[in-house]
């Protein structure tokens, strides 16, 4: 990423990725989250609670997947999948105003795990979900070196 401006391989490299990655976070929250989540709220109101019991009855007895996979992978790969689509739209920008852009949702959800550290905002600490918000930035700055 040295040049001045991504290739057009590269930015639709990036958009598939972030587009896959934010699918499979999705994937995993209706497939293996509780359904006490407002998001089958949603989906009941939208009446696709059918589909989604008969998504998860498939789901459940295919694979059953290890918590960190349930609980903590999603924001990961949402983390990962607008760093990676933000990168690609703030190209052009200048570094300062770049950087900003990307690091958005990642500080964003760096911030949410520490105030529930603190006990600021309701939720359940958890470092790994930390790392997982971080880290993508991270891998991002590193790439990304045009500064």
């Amino acid at each position: 990423m040295n040049s001045k401006v991504c290739t057009k391989s590269y930015a639709l490299s990036s958009l598939f990725m972030g587009v896959m990655l934010l699918f499979m976070g999705g994937m995993l929250y209706v497939l293996y989250r509780p359904q006490t989540l407002l998001l089958f709220h949603v989906a009941e109101g939208l009446g696709l609670t059918d589909a989604i019991s008969q998504w998860r009855l498939q789901a459940a007895s295919a694979w059953q997947p290890a918590e960190f996979i349930v609980y903590c992978l999603p924001a990961g790969l949402w983390a990962t999948s607008y760093v990676l689509i933000m990168g690609m739209l703030a190209q052009r920008l200048p570094a300062k105003r770049r950087w900003t852009a990307v690091a958005f949702i990642p500080t964003l959800g760096a911030t949410s795990e520490l105030m529930q550290a603190m006990g600021i905002i309701p939720g359940t600490f958890d470092w790994t979900d930390l790392a997982l918000y971080v880290l993508p930035f991270l891998a991002y700055a590193t790439i990304d070196n045009r500064i």
